[in-house]
């Protein structure tokens, strides 16, 4: 059988420069592959870790750690927990570098700092709420792939309950604080005028936290808050009851069928972008507000420009909005999915739309868009 034949020769220095850039290039290549592979790593490690962090705050752990340094074995029974999984649990912890271990004498424990993210609830750093969300998304995961499929939403009500739990609590720690003692005050509006009853509405109200803080807060306003998820509802007015608050008050619709109005002041916390339709939603708010009253947008913070977002915030803020938020405004009328990330400018443009003609920023960055419309 007759040999294949040889390619034409090359010279010797064409063949080593070739040589020489398949070697650059592939040299490139694999650089960057390994970067990538490396931040693929990381981020794998990150979400592991946030699951034993919901573990962590399921089982007590956090807590029974904060009680003092312990072996596996003091820290299991402190939390009534079997101690070779608390032994697995806490080394992963410390090899994240999230509580301390003394190899010494094989103890662990909580930083002040640590304590304060991970045991020390209703801080502004407390950590677990977004585990919360991040077992939501996870148990999701086969609804937010038919919707890929199918075009269709994926109503509110329709997530694990962990997201609910998550919501509410990232409300409470991370927005209360700052609306009650930064943001209204810088509203161009009365609320604890005594010789009046100011009328305070919240709408897309969870489970009804910031409706309940403005409630305590000015005790001579009456607050609706108002929301679509019936279970929400229920639990905001059940927590109501409780602070023993006769001025808050909680009705079950969506904000297009709202019949109360004549309010000195609307605020929709998080929720406008979730809207089928937030042209809509506006238009309705200020058809419910007295002349003067004032309308309180506050969203996430995002740029106006999707290259701006490229950032730890807007990784988490589009990845969330992929799994919950377009998902629910796709499943209302409207079907805008205006997004998470739609920053100030596509924010003012919606207000405009729905006929609000002053419109300010009263914050525009580090973690939210706060913005006062009037008619």
């Amino acid at each position: 059988m007759s040999e294949l034949p040889l390619p034409p020769a090359r010279s010797t220095s064409a063949r080593d420069n070739s040589s020489e850039e398949a070697k650059q290039v592939s040299t490139i290549e694999k650089s960057a592959v390994e970067l990538l592979a490396q931040r693929i790593a990381g981020d794998m490690a990150g979400g592991l870790g946030m699951i034993l962090v919901h573990i962590g705050e399921q089982t007590g752990l956090f807590v029974a750690l904060a009680q003092g340094s312990a072996s596996s074995q003091e820290l299991a029974d402190r939390a009534g927990l079997a101690e070779r999984y608390v032994r697995e649990w806490a080394s992963a912890m410390a090899a994240a570098g999230y509580i301390l271990y003394d190899p010494a004498d094989a103890r662990f424990s909580l930083s002040p700092e640590q304590e304060t993210v991970f045991a020390s609830e209703g801080n502004s750093y407390y950590a677990p709420p977004f585990s919360d969300m991040l077992v939501s998304i996870a148990k999701d995961e086969s609804l937010v792939v038919d919707a890929f499929r199918t075009g269709e939403g994926i109503p509110w009500g329709d997530h694990n309950a962990c997201l609910f739990c998550s919501t509410e609590r990232l409300t409470s720690q991370t927005v209360l604080p700052q609306l009650i003692q930064k943001w209204l005050p810088q509203v161009h509006i009365d609320l604890n005028c005594e010789g009046s009853v100011p009328r305070i509405v919240d709408i897309g109200c969870g489970r009804g936290k910031a409706a309940i803080a403005m409630a305590e807060a000015f005790p001579h306003a009456s607050v609706y808050g108002l929301d679509l998820h019936q279970p929400s509802v229920e639990r905001a007015r059940d927590a109501a009851a409780s602070a023993g608050l006769s001025n808050a008050h909680f009705i079950a619709a969506p904000a297009e069928d709202t019949q109360e109005k004549d309010f000195d002041l609307a605020v929709i916390i998080d929720a406008l972008h979730d809207m089928g339709d937030p042209v809509a939603v506006a238009a309705k708010v200020r058809s419910i507000l007295k002349p003067e009253g004032r309308f309180l947008v506050i969203e996430p913070y995002a740029a106006d420009r999707l290259e701006d977002n490229f950032t730890l915030g807007g990784r988490m803020g589009y990845a969330a909005s992929t799994c919950i938020c377009t998902p629910a405004s796709l499943s209302r009328p409207g079907r805008a999915a205006l997004g998470a990330q739609a920053g100030y400018a596509r924010l003012s443009d919606v207000l405009k739309r729905a006929g609000f003609n002053k419109i300010r920023a009263i914050q525009n960055e580090p973690t939210n868009i706060v913005i006062e419309a009037v008619a």
